[in-house]
């Protein structure tokens, strides 16, 4: 439990409906890979946001993607590909 690494091909099948984005040069957007990651660990743990481990980056960058790809209808197709390799969590989020 918490240790959730999202494998190469539902990395790929997931990559194809995350939005792009650009590196700006005062602040570069974290892996999104990295990013779900993260997110998939709060699901999975139900901890808090500001519990996500360092190794993630900082808990408000992770909170404010997810926010935002819930908003933009993003993170349920994340999690419908991930459904549809088998992945089960034990909270929705």
């Amino acid at each position: 439990m918490g240790t959730f690494q999202l494998s190469d091909g539902q990395w790929e099948k997931i990559c194809a409906r995350l939005p792009k984005y650009v590196y700006q040069t005062r602040r570069q957007v974290a892996d999104p890979r990295l990013i779900i990651e993260a997110i998939l660990w709060v699901m999975d743990t139900g901890s808090s946001w500001r519990e996500i481990p360092k190794r993630f980056g900082p808990w408000s960058s992770v909170a404010e993607r997810y926010y935002r790809w819930c908003r933009e209808g993003k993170w349920a197709l994340i999690l419908q590909v991930l459904q549809e390799e088998g992945l089960s969590l034990s909270s929705s989020g």
